[in-house]
């Protein structure tokens, strides 16, 4: 059973509402990381607010967690009901890498064969001779050499110096279909096995 599976399969304490009629979710583009409107939807916590409220405890652990909602993995504060972007620079601050992947539409026929649905393992490969970015960090199906695509440029430069040094990650798909299906983005999120385990914690 994966980890979505086991997000279903739990009951949620805290039911979050589904989203208004006619809200349009954020697209992302080929060049930069989405940016979610959080004016335009209640479902989203505003960045000032997640800022003051993405603060480490005495291990050095944020009091976030994934949470599925309408077919992904969404980062929600501790309490709170509405979404933390993806994009917030506190996440990566504290060591939490999360964006879409980029340059599927070059790799589709892996992206259809991988397993990406939410809460899915993936993989991740340095390409320091990488001719077009250095710091290219390459993302794969679990257990699957072949790449699907790259992290976001901005993200993948921090990532890969901390990988360079050593640092070990670990990573999931936040939003992606089931081996065999095609369809839109897929989204992953990097951080250690420790931060990655407490994102996925219980309710």
């Amino acid at each position: 059973m994966g980890i979505w599976d086991w997000f279903k399969r739990t009951p949620a304490t805290e039911d979050t509402p589904a989203a208004p009629s006619g809200t349009v979710a954020p697209v992302a583009t080929a060049t930069a990381e989405p940016r979610e409107d959080w004016r335009a939807t209640s479902d989203y916590m505003s960045p000032d607010e997640a800022k003051a409220l993405i603060v480490p405890d005495a291990a050095g652990l944020v009091p976030v967690r994934l949470v599925p909602r309408r077919g992904e993995l969404v980062f929600m504060v501790d309490g709170h009901d509405r979404i933390v972007s993806h994009t917030h620079p506190s996440l990566t601050k504290y060591g939490i890498f999360a964006g879409t992947v980029r340059g599927t539409n070059y790799h589709k026929a892996a992206a259809r064969s991988g397993d990406f649905a939410p809460g899915s393992p993936v993989d991740l490969r340095r390409e320091p001779d990488n001719e077009h970015d250095p710091n290219a960090v390459a993302v794969s199906a679990q257990g699957d050499s072949r790449i699907i695509g790259y992290i976001n440029k901005g993200k993948a430069a921090r990532l890969a110096k901390k990988m360079d040094a050593g640092t070990v990650f670990s990573a999931v798909a936040i939003a992606g279909e089931r081996k065999g299906q095609s369809g839109g983005k897929i989204a992953v999120v990097a951080a250690e096995p420790e931060v990655l385990a407490h994102l996925l914690r219980r309710r």
